[in-house]
């Protein structure tokens, strides 16, 4: 467990999002996998279904459970910055209860549902029935996976982000191996990925549950942590539920945008399919640094350390806009040759190569907006303060409906992509002049008082 309250900020936030970093890299090669073996070994109709298909409907429902898991890890975070042990064992209880009644059952709600949804979605008809079975099966089957979030969040809010990347190497790699044996040797196709996902999941829940339980005594949990009172769980539900919204809002945004989208055809669809993974290049790095950042903000804001947390900021802010700028540029320059690593250059495929490429190049420009966006949420969601990401939430979302609804007639594809990077700008504006009215709030009248005791 490490304490991010002392230290130089850079250097803590850095060294502890090394391990997030190469976790989330594994994390994402789940779905890169995935989308490499559909599309080498399955057809673009197999990609379309696993990548643009079902991408953002799967989005909506996972950034509603981690939003929720996230604010409960934060409120753990806070109290373990401000080291009240007994709070911390209680906090822990009241996350793994949203586990079972509230973000399982809506994940399985989702798999069952998955046929009509992707029909509104004006899924393509011959992608619809191989995109329904892959969200089913990772939905209905997908619990295990969230125990196992949970599990992170709360060990991340601790200060050890380096236990979560051993089993996410672990489950990455058997992903990789069950990938491989069912599409290519049993020729499973789409159900194939999504099992193999499934069972990489469930082996890297039982694994890190057991390991963790034997290495850290404070998630030992006794019987009484677990009766708290109503308005210590919703001391958790308002933020967990907040950043869950906000990201649900978000989320939503691009399913109707994707609507959209999927009337150009599978070709488009394909494009833009390839273009997500290469994007991650630069979100996950990016992302990874800014959810450090509000593990740091968490533990500083627990502690009532002001200028600690406006320097952290500012440092990450300096540090992921050189790296973001560099990485914009080499997307732009090699734009095909990314694109070319998921689909074959071949006749049959030029038209959604054309569509990938040009996704890139309009876009990676604009991806340094992102490191506003991304910082000041995460800095803001940190210091317990839900109120700015969820109206920038709900900025994005309107942003994307005019995409779809205003910018896609105008300009065809071309104003339906541009509709992402106009919210991210929208949405940066707000949390910017959030997070200082924040600081200046704190300045004024304080941090809340948390009773520093131990267990």
């Amino acid at each position: 467990m490490k304490d991010l309250t002392t230290g130089s900020p850079l250097k803590q936030i850095l060294i502890f999002a090394v391990p997030l970093l190469l976790g989330n890299i594994c994390q994402q090669l789940y779905n890169v996998i995935d989308i490499w073996v559909v599309g080498r070994y399955c057809g673009k109709e197999a990609l379309a279904a696993v990548g643009g298909g079902t991408s953002p409907l799967i989005s909506l429902v996972t950034w509603f459970v981690y939003g929720v898991h996230s604010g409960n890890s934060i409120i753990t975070g806070q109290y373990y910055g401000a080291k009240n042990m007994e709070k911390v064992q209680r906090s822990i209880a009241v996350s793994f209860m949203c586990c079972f009644i509230i973000t399982i059952p809506v994940q399985i709600i989702a798999g069952v549902l998955a046929y009509p949804i992707l029909r509104l979605m004006n899924t393509p008809d011959d992608v619809l029935d191989l995109a329904a079975l892959y969200f089913w099966i990772t939905m209905s089957f997908g619990g295990f996976s969230i125990v196992t979030m949970q599990l992170n969040l709360i060990l991340r809010a601790l200060g050890d982000s380096v236990t979560p990347l051993i089993f996410m190497i672990f489950s990455t790699l058997l992903n990789l191996s069950l990938n491989l044996f069912f599409v290519i040797s049993l020729d499973w196709g789409v159900a194939g990925v999504a099992w193999a996902t499934i069972i990489a999941q469930v082996s890297a829940m039982v694994l890190s549950v057991s390991y963790a339980l034997w290495k850290y005594p404070l998630l030992r949990l006794k019987w009484n942590v677990w009766k708290n009172g109503a308005a210590f769980y919703w001391e958790h539900l308002r933020l967990g539920l907040s950043i869950g919204g906000q990201n649900c809002i978000t989320a939503f945004g691009i399913v109707v945008l994707q609507v959209v989208v999927n009337g150009f055809g599978t070709d488009a669809l394909s494009g833009l399919s390839a273009m997500a993974p290469v994007e991650m290049l630069i979100v996950f790095p990016l992302g990874t640094v800014t959810v450090a950042l509000s593990t740091y903000c968490a533990q500083n804001y627990g502690a009532g350390l002001l200028r600690r947390i406006r320097l952290g900021v500012y440092k990450t802010m300096i540090a992921s806009g050189i790296f973001t700028i560099a990485l914009s540029v080499l997307i732009f320059i090699f734009a095909p040759q990314l694109i070319g690593i998921f689909l074959k250059n071949n006749a049959e495929n030029a038209e959604a190569i054309r569509y990938g490429v040009w996704c890139l190049r309009l876009v990676s420009p604009l991806y340094p907006v992102l490191v506003l966006l991304l910082i000041y949420r995460n800095a803001l969601q940190g210091m317990g303060c839900p109120k700015y990401p969820f109206f920038g939430g709900v900025l994005e979302m309107i942003s994307r409906l005019i995409g779809a609804f205003l910018l896609a007639q105008l300009f065809g594809f071309t104003g339906a992509v541009l509709s992402h990077p106009l919210a991210w700008i929208m949405a940066s504006a707000l949390l910017l002049i959030g997070y200082f009215r924040k600081i200046r709030h704190l300045k004024e009248h304080g941090f809340p008082e948390r009773e520093k005791k131990t267990a």
